[in-house]
């Protein structure tokens, strides 16, 4: 495992993320997004590198991330496969903690909603197993059981931004004190130029699809949803979705 195909490019990686700012935490992420929820029995694989394989402290993982879509598919199925799943969620927990790792959870925003289009919460009632079950909506339950999480927006307008993490949980987050991060996608995406901040050929009527559109839209939505909830400060913040996709396209703009 140590001395595998590709390693010392994890190690170069994580070197120089650390090198970056001494605040920088690093997440091993995986999304595998089966019906199993594999991305827990990843959880051991990062366990063992830091044990094992990490030289010094800035070649080793902070935590692990998870970014299960199967969920979408399942929500307000009413057989029992949403329990389940936050079962293995809880499990992945325990595994990180043990192994002295954080954990994160990447949600779609209308998770705790039996559909994007209606008001019908998607309520689950569960437990981590030999407690009594509770009833609330999904995305709380996601929100208790991760560390720290964020919401899939889906969007570039700051409004619909705002509006959609205040469905996805961002004021209970917030009286929970878990870190709570809206994500934008920069990903190219040929559906609907609304969805991402990449630049779209043949123009777009929605959105300054830019990286300083974006950096100015995070602003904004932050603004926007303290005023939703109600608060001062929303204590949310903005995060990008799949970088990679639009880093990797060569756009000079990114």
């Amino acid at each position: 495992m140590c001395n595998a195909p590709g390693t010392e490019n994890l190690r170069s990686t994580l070197r120089e993320a650390r090198a970056s700012t001494v605040q920088a935490k690093v997440y091993a992420l995986f999304a595998v997004s089966d019906a199993d929820f594999s991305e827990t029995d990843k959880v051991p694989d990062v366990v063992a590198w830091n044990k094992y394989c990490a030289t010094c402290w800035n070649e080793k993982f902070d935590g692990v991330a998870i970014n299960n879509e199967h969920f979408s598919t399942v929500k307000c199925d009413a057989n029992g496969t949403e329990e389940f799943l936050l079962t293995r969620l809880h499990e992945a927990k325990q595994l990180c903690h043990e192994g002295g790792l954080e954990l994160h959870m990447s949600l779609g925003w209308h998770w705790g909603w039996c559909s994007v289009t209606d008001e019908i919460p998607n309520e689950i009632a569960w437990a981590p197993p030999g407690e009594p079950p509770v009833t609330r909506p999904a995305n709380e339950h996601f929100i208790d059981i991760a560390d720290s999480v964020d919401a899939q927006v889906s969007w570039n307008v700051p409004s619909t931004m705002a509006s959609r993490a205040q469905k996805a949980g961002a004021l209970y987050a917030q009286s929970e004190g878990k870190p709570f991060w809206v994500l934008a996608y920069t990903n190219p995406n040929d559906l609907d130029c609304r969805y991402t901040f990449f630049p779209t050929v043949g123009g777009c009527a929605t959105g300054d699809r830019t990286e300083a559109g974006m950096w100015s839209a995070f602003d904004e939505m932050v603004d926007l949803l303290a005023d939703l909830l109600g608060v001062v400060d929303a204590a949310a913040r903005g995060g990008i979705h799949y970088f990679r996709g639009s880093y990797g396209t060569g756009m000079p703009d990114w």
